[in-house]
């Protein structure tokens, strides 16, 4: 039955997280989702190192395996995450929600619109070099599905409608489709008298079609994830989180610009690590780094912070302020990300 509803998933849904074909300044290339990028408060302030943490919105676009161990219901919004001092346009607005709707069955839905702005791009038509300057909007859908197997696994899928708006004909684009799979791991043990959960992910990215801009394609930046980490439980309130991830693309971009082939290899290996320490339940603080200097996919490198602050409104009801701090892709630069997250577990509070 699992294999059948993995396949209709499939079939029916994909993710998309592509760049464009017509690369602009180089500060400039950062379009459709980032690769290594949480796009949450949460995992930014962590350096993005949540790849094998479970029951955290970004499982949405990042892993869905872990959306498998979430508890009850979780909506997540991040209306106004800006970049500091570059492209001060640019808004990701992150709408995110999911349910648990059995012991092993979870769905998940997301929107993430990305609002570039007015910004230049530069492309070859024939033998003639082209600048346009456009106003960008991207519109990605996130569907997921994902189930637990047995009591240390769970299996996830996630499809995204993805689409490539703009003023301008040439850089405007047709939705499409591809597809991201995910699995995670946890196993519960002790150091000494503390409880410890280990927990370890893989995800790949990013697989489908050709993405169109125009009458301009490219191969999608297929890649692949893995994340480990490990959280201590001096109880349900008190807790500390320490995970780390690797990353990496697959295979070349391909652009096809005006009928001449240009490949662009991108091969490095980025990776980054964070931390998480939850007081009382309801003050959450987080640190980490990042490693990706890709620049044609917007590279970060640097140390990042963050911070929540929650509340307890009734039982099992909850919300979250959310703050992170992380490097922005141009030197000596950064971004602030704001979040808000609400959930409902029946019988619990704020630590999930």
């Amino acid at each position: 039955m699992f294999r059948k509803m993995l396949a209709i998933l499939t079939l029916l849904f994909g993710i998309l997280a592509a760049a464009p074909s017509a690369w602009a300044i180089a500060e400039e290339n950062e379009l459709a989702l980032h690769p290594f990028l949480s796009y949450t408060a949460m995992g930014q302030g962590m350096g993005n190192a949540v790849a094998s943490i479970p029951g955290t919105p970004s499982n949405v676009w990042i892993n869905p395996a872990g959306l498998a161990w979430q508890k009850g219901y979780l909506l997540y919004a991040a209306p106004n995450d800006e970049v500091n001092d570059f492209q001060d346009a640019r808004r990701d607005r992150v709408f995110m929600a999911s349910a648990k709707l059995s012991k092993n069955n979870t769905v998940g839905a997301a929107v993430i619109l990305r609002d570039g702005g007015d910004r230049q791009f530069q492309f070859v038509d024939g033998d003639e070099l082209t600048l346009i300057r456009t106003d960008i909007l991207e519109r990605v859908l996130l569907l997921s599905y994902a189930r637990q197997i047995g009591s240390n696994w769970s299996a996830g899928v996630t499809g995204i409608s993805y689409q490539h708006g703009a003023d301008h004909d040439s850089l405007d684009g047709e939705a499409t489709f591809a597809a991201t799979f995910g699995v995670l791991y946890k196993q519960g043990h002790t150091l000494g008298d503390l409880p410890v959960t280990s927990r370890a992910g893989v995800s790949v990215a990013n697989l489908g079609p050709t993405f169109m801009i125009g009458n301009r394609e490219s191969d999608l930046p297929l890649y692949a994830r893995f994340g480990y980490s490990s959280r201590y439980e001096k109880d349900r309130n008190n807790t500390v989180t320490v995970a780390a991830d690797v990353y990496n693309l697959l295979r070349d971009r391909t652009v096809d610009l005006g009928g001449d082939e240009n490949t662009t290899t991108i091969d490095r290996l980025g990776w980054s690590v964070g931390t998480e320490i939850r007081v009382s339940g309801v003050v959450a603080v987080r640190l980490g780094y990042q490693s990706d200097d890709d620049i044609l996919l917007g590279g970060r490198e640097g140390g990042t912070f963050g911070f929540g602050i929650g509340h307890e409104l009734f039982r099992g009801i909850g919300g979250m302020f959310e703050y992170g701090r992380s490097p922005a892709p141009t030197a000596n630069d950064s971004a602030d990300h704001f979040g808000v997250r609400l959930y409902y577990v029946p019988g619990l509070g704020l630590s999930q």
